[in-house]
């Protein structure tokens, strides 16, 4: 799909209602049958005439479940075309991918809208993002994700770009100027060498590097670095230094997806004392990542993400159930940190959706916690984090009187509570 004309910011290019029902289990055959014969035409011809004639590991899911070549075309179009809920939009499924996509989509019930977030020129592409928050990823992440779960390999601009030019999502601190001795490892925490045999080393500062002063070079691909001019190769044929640190990156980012993907401890159980578990075990990959590849690659801000998240859910449930508890300060603090951190990657990538398109849920969510203490110094300081956001979602999220109504709150905190504390949550 491309613009017939220019299209400014904000414009809602399309909102239509979706051809399928929201399905927990996404049974794509199931809602294709429920569909009328004019929807269904509309549903196939999202898949065009050659849509079972390709190689891909869905034909094989297909051809494995399904006898009638109607019904595997229908869970091809499905596994390939669906949004968050097995939804099928008859136009809007027509959105191609971009990890650096010009339009948003946002779902109100099952009515899907796709808004421009940047001005867009006339026979530009329109893109979306099937990513989610993997879209702070690093490419070959990015591409990985891209493969498994919508099975094709991502060549957009963002993608391509190649050489030794600087990978923003990547960098880690330089090995040579930020030395790591023998007194700084620890056992068995990483396999850098991949053997499970749990006798290997990781090389950790004393202290956590951050801060204006840390020195970063790229753990993906060639690279150089600017103060100590040695190179770097990740990919194990440089000639200058080849450090078990980008071994290291790539370990880390493998244990990081595991606590992404795991709903409990590794995947087990979701009981109360495996939640607390899950909560330890992600605190500790957090703390792990920002030592080993420090606050600039992308395995940081995804296992940030996850721990803001977590903690968020833990905090509103003392908030909005009472669950016998006060709100933790230091874990408000914790989050306040964590997404600091996020937002400051997000900025750096330089995408068109920006930080705001990208974390405006986790803004709104954070500032209701701070106003939840109530006073007016806590209320002042949410409606920093509301004000981050307050332009995207009036643009972009208008049809969502919800999200509207939350944040235009928040932006204007009382000013006339009485007896507060004037407290602010410290960092």
């Amino acid at each position: 799909m491309v613009a017939a004309s220019r299209i400014p910011r904000g414009t809602v290019i399309l909102s239509e209602k979706s051809l399928t029902s929201l399905s927990p289990t996404a049974d794509y055959v199931a809602n294709y049958h429920e569909l009328s014969e004019v929807d269904k035409g509309r549903y196939n011809a999202l898949g065009g005439e050659s849509c079972l004639n390709g190689d891909s590991a869905v034909l094989e899911e297909a051809q494995r479940c399904f006898k009638s070549e109607e019904e595997r075309k229908a869970y091809y179009i499905g596994r390939v075309n669906a949004f968050e809920g097995g939804l099928i939009f008859p136009t809007g499924s027509f959105f191609n991918h971009s990890c650096d996509n010009n339009c948003n989509f946002t779902l109100v019930g099952t009515v899907g809208t796709f808004t421009s977030v940047v001005d867009i020129e006339e026979g530009e592409e329109l893109t979306i993002s099937y990513l989610g928050v993997n879209i702070l990823s690093g490419r070959t992440k990015r591409r990985n994700v891209l493969r498994r779960e919508k099975f094709f390999t991502c060549e957009c601009a963002r993608c391509n770009t190649g050489g030794e030019e600087e990978v923003l999502e990547e960098l880690v601190p330089c090995p040579v100027c930020h030395i790591r001795t023998n007194e700084d490892a620890v056992d068995g925490v990483v396999d850098v060498d991949g053997g499970g045999g749990g006798g290997s080393k990781v090389m950790l500062p004393v202290d956590v590097l951050e801060g204006d002063d840390v020195v970063y070079v790229n753990a993906c691909g060639k690279s150089k670095c600017d103060v100590c001019g040695t190179k770097f190769d990740s990919s194990g044929g440089g000639k200058d230094y080849e450090v078990p640190h980008f071994k290291v990156a790539r370990r880390v980012s493998d244990l990081v997806e595991l606590r992404m993907n795991s709903g409990g401890v590794d995947g087990e159980g979701q009981g109360d004392d495996d939640d607390v578990t899950h909560k330890e075990l992600i605190f500790e990959t957090y703390e792990l990542a920002r030592q080993t590849v420090g606050a600039k690659h992308y395995s940081t801000i995804l296992i940030s993400l996850l721990l803001f998240e977590k903690t968020v859910a833990e905090l509103n449930s003392v908030i909005l159930l009472g669950n016998g508890g006060v709100v933790d300060e230091e874990q408000v603090a914790l989050i306040i940190d964590v997404f600091e951190d996020v937002w400051g990657f997000a900025v750096g990538l330089g995408l068109k959706m920006g930080a705001e398109g990208i974390l405006h849920k986790h803004a709104i969510n954070l500032a209701r916690i701070v106003a939840s203490f109530g006073d007016n110094g806590s209320k002042e300081y949410a409606a920093t984090y509301a004000m981050k956001v307050k332009d995207w979602v009036l643009a972009m999220l208008s049809g969502d009187g919800t999200y509207v109504g939350v944040v235009e709150n928040l932006c204007a905190p009382s000013l006339n509570d009485e007896g507060g504390t004037k407290k602010k949550v410290k960092r």
